[in-house]
C-alpha cells in the first residue's frame, strides 16, 4: 500500500496538485514510521517524498528541514557514498537555490554530482539533472562561464540520450542560450526557438542592451530584430 501511495504522490506532484501530493506523501511517511520505526532507509525516502511535495507548494524551509533529517539518516544507515544520499543532496541543493542560499547550494549540489559521477557514470539521468541544477545555481551566483560549462555538458548528455527534440534536451538548450545571452548582454526577449537545435547560432548575434519590445518579455515574437539577427 505504501508503495502505491508513494507513486500516487509523485504523479500528483508532477500534475501540479501540490497539496494532494503533500497529503499523500505524509500518509506514506506515517505508515512507514508505524511499520518500520523512525530510523529506516524507507522512512528517509518518505521524508524526501514529503520534501519533494512541499517544493510544489513553496514550503521550501520545511522541505529543506526534512531533507536534512533524511540525509542524516541515510548517511548513518547507508554511508556517505550512496545513490540515495546523492539524490537527497541534489534535492537539498535545489531547494537551497530556490531560497537564494546560493553558496551552500553550490557546495551541496557539487557534492551530489561528485557522488553520482563516481557511482552511476556520466550517462545516468541523475547526473544530467544535477548538472542542470548546478548550472542554474552558478547562474544565480553570476558565474556565467562555469554555468555555461555545466549546462553544455548536460545538453550534450541529454541530446545523446534522447535526441534533439527530447524535452530535457530542449530545456538545457534554452539554459545554454540564456547563459550565452547573459555573457553577451543580448536583449532578454531573444526568441529561443530561432536557435533550437543549434545553440552556437547565439554566438553570431551582436550584443544589444534593449530592443523595441519590453526587456525579458516572455512571449517575444520574431519581429524584435535580434531574433532575425538584424539588430542595428
Amino acid at each position: 500500500m505504501a508503495d502505491s501511495l508513494h507513486n500516487l504522490s509523485i504523479v500528483l506532484g508532477d500534475e501540479g496538485r501540490g497539496a494532494e501530493s503533500e497529503a499523500t506523501a505524509r500518509e506514506v511517511l506515517a505508515l512507514r514510521r508505524r511499520l518500520l520505526g523512525n530510523e529506516h532507509a524507507l522512512v528517509a525516502a518518505a521524508l524526501c517524498d514529503v520534501a519533494y511535495a512541499l517544493g510544489f507548494t513553496g514550503k521550501l524551509e520545511e522541505a529543506e528541514s526534512l531533507e536534512r533529517e533524511a540525509l542524516a539518516m541515510q548517511r548513518k544507515l547507508l554511508g556517505d557514498e550512496n545513490p540515495a544520499v546523492a539524490t537527497t543532496l541534489s534535492s537539498l541543493g535545489e531547494h537551497m537555490r530556490q531560497q537564494g542560499n546560493l553558496t551552500d547550494a553550490d557546495a551541496v549540489t557539487s557534492a551530489a554530482l561528485s557522488i553520482q559521477r563516481k557511482l552511476l557514470g556520466d550517462n545516468s539521468p541523475a547526473v544530467m539533472f544535477t548538472l542542470g541544477s548546478l548550472g542554474s545555481t552558478l547562474e544565480g551566483e553570476g558565474k556565467w562561464a562555469e554555468a555555461e560549462v555545466a549546462h553544455r555538458e548536460a545538453l550534450a548528455l541529454w541530446r545523446k540520450r534522447g535526441g534533439n527534440e527530447d524535452s530535457q534536451t530542449l530545456s538545457e538548450l534554452e539554459s545554454v542560450t540564456r547563459v550565452l545571452m547573459a555573457q553577451k548582454n543580448v536583449c532578454g526577449c531573444f526568441h529561443l526557438k530561432c536557435i533550437r537545435g543549434n545553440e552556437d547560432d547565439v554566438q553570431n548575434i551582436r550584443p544589444a542592451s534593449r530592443c523595441s519590445k519590453f526587456f525579458a518579455e516572455e512571449n517575444c515574437k520574431t519581429n524584435c530584430g535580434l531574433c532575425a539577427k538584424v539588430s542595428s
